[in-house]
């Protein structure tokens, strides 16, 4: 299962945030519409069907390639 709200595009990083496995970022180099987000976020991504959100928030609708927790 990829998980419920992403989208059907070419993924260019997947980052599992350090000590917890079920906060994960899912990125994507595509230029985004305005239905499509360029970065996902899971926060249940242990789950047997883990749920995603997109966090682009104001980013440029242009692609990114990788994320990072700090």
């Amino acid at each position: 299962s990829t998980g419920a709200g992403l989208p059907n595009k070419w993924i260019t990083s997947i980052t599992v945030k350090p000590n917890d496995p079920n906060t994960v970022l899912v990125t994507y180099g595509s230029y985004n519409t305005d239905t499509f987000s360029n970065v996902y976020a899971s926060f249940n991504a242990m789950d047997d069907t883990p749920t995603f959100v997109p966090v682009a928030n104001n980013l440029p609708k242009m692609p990114v390639y990788s994320a990072m927790f700090n």
